[in-house]
């Protein structure tokens, strides 16, 4: 089959290991980039969250990617849109035909207080431990009010799981 074009993904969360082994099977040349050797599936945390699941969300990368994606443990430190190509930490240059920026840090100083305040309570959408902590939080919940703020336009994939743990816990102010 003839190469649809080069794709050059960085970041191997969900969205670019699905995107990976999507184009890989259209016939593009597929290269993902990726600076930690194993994948979180992030969209899990919410299970540990609010049900205090424990399981195994953590994958090498390679195993959840197809054979002929090729993977670099690296870091991205340049981007040349014009003559299409990206330089790594570790001195090597990747050219592409099709650019994909799949990820994002979160950036916790933005908002006044939320790094403190994620320090102690954790959240669902970050880590293990953060998620682990929003559940211990949750579990001793006993007064009060809480609220979940969800900035995601798929919440209603999520909400099954959050009435479920609502419906559980009856909490009298």
């Amino acid at each position: 089959m003839n190469s649809q074009g080069k794709v050059v993904i960085v970041g191997g969360g969900s969205g670019g290991t699905i995107l990976a082994n999507l184009l890989s099977n259209k016939g593009f040349e597929v290269t993902l980039i990726n600076k930690k050797t194993h994948h979180l599936f992030l969209p899990g945390l919410l299970h540990v969250a609010f049900k205090g699941y424990t399981r195994n969300l953590v994958k090498p990368l390679r195993e959840i990617l197809k054979q002929n994606v090729k993977l670099y443990i690296d870091e991205v430190v340049e981007v040349n849109l014009d003559e299409r190509y990206v330089h790594t930490l570790s001195n090597k240059t990747i050219e592409y035909d099709y650019l994909v920026i799949a990820g994002a840090t979160i950036d916790y100083t933005q908002v006044p207080g939320l790094k403190e305040h994620v320090k102690v309570y954790g959240d669902y959408y970050s880590t293990i431990d953060n998620a682990l902590k929003t559940w211990k939080t949750l579990k001793n919940f006993s007064r009060g009010t809480f609220a979940i703020v969800v900035a995601d336009p798929t919440i209603d994939a999520h909400l099954p799981l959050m009435r479920g743990f609502s419906s559980r816990r009856t909490v009298q102010p």
